[in-house]
């Protein structure tokens, strides 16, 4: 009966849902099944080359659609959050871009070409502001559920109360609960600190569950915080980005949506963007 579960509950629960997902899936095995028309976006190509005759047309299909949800549902807010938190604290944003410059190789103009500089993307990871903040980012706005099955009976307790969870039964954990826990995480839990995650910081990393946790981590956590790390530095090094109201003011999270994890903003932010001084004649670039 318990097998069964996942391929029925869906359809009783969300019909709408699964009938949506159902379309979209066909529309993935259309377009695989044409052989792919030569303007595809450049991810989906690689993934169709790398797994094409390995994979079916259907399962590619599948894989497509949850690639898609992942990066419009997840991604694209979390990368949101990261620019509000980088650009609206001065100090944090000039400590990242210090750090930065320090990854940055830089040509200098010659003849007719402009300055050239480029980004070490690679070594992203070794900037600690940076990479603090970008977990800090998906602590602090996380949303989503993380679903258990518990698989023995087990009991939960601390010093006022008890639960008792039945072997079977479904646990749903809500990572907001946790991630802003005052027990787990100290006095600011419920605070955003950029600083949080610095090499030498005590993370409950059981409590952490930004991309999941266990087997059912995000897989494409790496590429995910990759791009927007790329995004970010590229931003931060280029331009100046500031709130046309001239404050940064918080716009709220649209929390009607439980399935995802992190959530776009509620109110839109309006802001300026304008080259930084000294940086418009000069072309940029990326490297592994």
């Amino acid at each position: 009966m318990m097998v069964s579960l996942p391929g029925v509950l869906p359809k009783l629960l969300a019909p709408k849902g699964v009938a949506g997902r159902d379309k979209v899936v066909r529309a993935f095995f259309r377009y695989f099944a044409s052989g792919l028309p030569h303007d595809a976006g450049q991810l989906t190509k690689a993934r169709y080359t790398s797994l094409k005759g390995r994979v079916s047309d259907e399962d590619l299909a599948r894989a497509e659609c949850v690639n898609g949800l992942a990066i419009l549902s997840n991604s694209a807010p979390t990368a949101f959050w990261t620019i509000f938190h980088t650009f609206s604290d001065i100090e944090v944003l000039e400590e990242i871009r210090a750090q930065l410059i320090a990854i940055t190789t830089i040509e200098p103009p010659t003849g007719s070409h402009v300055e050239k500089r480029t980004i070490q993307i690679s070594r992203l990871r070794e900037l600690p502001i940076f990479s603090s903040l970008i977990q800090e980012t998906t602590r602090y706005r996380a949303r989503g559920t993380g679903p258990r099955m518990a698989m023995e009976d087990v009991v939960l307790s601390d010093d006022s109360r008890q639960y008792h969870i039945e072997k079977g039964a479904v646990v749903m954990l809500a990572h907001n609960a946790m991630h802003l826990d005052k027990v787990t995480w100290g006095d600011t839990a419920d605070r955003f600190d950029a600083r949080r995650f610095l090499p030498g910081s005590k993370i409950p990393t059981n409590a952490f569950r930004g991309f999941g946790g266990g087997v059912n981590a995000c897989p494409g956590k790496s590429f995910a915080v990759a791009e927007i790390a790329a995004l970010v530095s590229m931003l931060a090094l280029r331009f100046d980005i500031t709130p046309v109201t001239g404050e940064w003011t918080e716009p709220g999270q649209d929390l009607s949506n439980m399935g995802r994890e992190s959530t776009p903003p509620v109110k839109k932010t309006w802001v300026d963007i304008v080259p930084r001084s000294g940086m418009e004649e000069v072309a940029w670039s990326f490297e592994m």
